[in-house]
């Protein structure tokens, strides 16, 4: 039946009959995605990470014993970013110590971010015989740094101030690069 509702919204949007919008969890939008098609009518738009409320809330539903001091430390590292969220999940159901699970994830994203300055510097110098290549290049480096040195500085921070701020609209798909 699902299936069969799912086709129908298909074949509204793609013959643009009417616009179809569903508003579910990010779980529950990948599982829409693996019926009937639908991710080649889609545009999937996530939203900004939950609330503080919400992310203790998921902690507590969790079914491993936290103390409020565990619960603090995740919400404070974390926040509401629900893909690092989802591994330390996985992490303290295998019983792994919450700071380890938390610390993890910050290794990997550090790690990330090493990778990333490592790239876009040794485009530039790749770009030596190009002026026009060495200064993009350069440029998408300072509006890379400039985002780490936000990020530095508040934890959370609304994509539109990014985009204002750094990237501007001609450079926002980058930012989805970053963010994703």
């Amino acid at each position: 039946l699902i299936g069969r509702f799912l086709e129908w919204c298909g074949h509204l949007a793609l013959d643009q009959l009417a616009h179809v919008v569903f508003v579910a969890s990010i779980r529950a939008a990948l599982k829409l995605e693996q019926v009937a098609g639908i991710q080649y009518v889609r545009d999937l738009i996530f939203v900004d990470f939950p609330n503080e409320n919400r992310v203790r809330q998921v902690l507590l539903q969790l079914g491993v014993e936290l103390s409020q001091a565990d619960q603090d430390m995740i919400v404070d590292k974390l926040g509401g970013d629900m893909k690092d969220m989802v591994k330390v999940m996985y992490a303290l159901r295998r019983g792994t110590p919450a700071s380890l699970a938390v610390e993890d994830r910050i290794v990997e994203a550090t790690q990330l971010v090493e990778t990333e300055v490592r790239r876009l510097a040794t485009a530039i110098v790749q770009a030596l015989d190009n002026r026009a290549l060495q200064l993009e290049a350069g440029r998408r480096f300072c509006r890379f740094w400039q985002l780490m040195v936000r990020f530095s500085q508040k934890p959370k921070i609304p994509r539109s101030e990014l985009t204002d701020a750094i990237f501007g609209v001609q450079h926002s798909q980058e930012l989805t690069a970053y963010i994703e």
